[in-house]
């Protein structure tokens, strides 16, 4: 659902814009950087002091320490430490979907009225 709502709002601007936009360069440039994506956030630290409190604001970052949790550690929702990085993860999601959806249909409506829903 994190990902979904990224990717509508990502469609709102290009409906608009008819390129890439700067919201889905700059999260893809810092999904690769401090997402988690290479290794776990945890490390960043180790590299740069206090870069991995910045990281955790970025929704990539939780379904990747989801996914590792689940894979690596074969982690039960039902321990209550990763029901809560869980449900940290949902909140993240239910605060970004609508955010997405308003986006989307916002662009959406944008380039009906601009008549311009088929060019790229």
């Amino acid at each position: 659902m994190i990902l979904l709502g990224l990717s509508m709002i990502s469609i709102g601007f290009r409906l608009i814009t008819k390129s890439t936009d700067p919201i889905t360069w700059t999260i893809n440039t810092l999904q690769q950087l401090l997402a988690g994506m290479s290794f776990p956030v945890q490390f960043l630290d180790n590299f740069l002091p206090g870069v991995s409190l910045i990281s955790w604001f970025l929704p990539q970052t939780w379904v990747y320490h989801l996914w590792r949790l689940s894979m690596l550690k074969a982690a039960s929702i039902a321990d209550l430490q990763i029901l809560l990085e869980f449900l940290k993860g949902s909140a993240f999601a239910l605060i970004l979907f609508p955010i997405g959806y308003k986006t989307f249909r916002w662009g959406l409506k944008r380039a009906k009225k601009d008549e311009t829903l088929g060019w790229f």
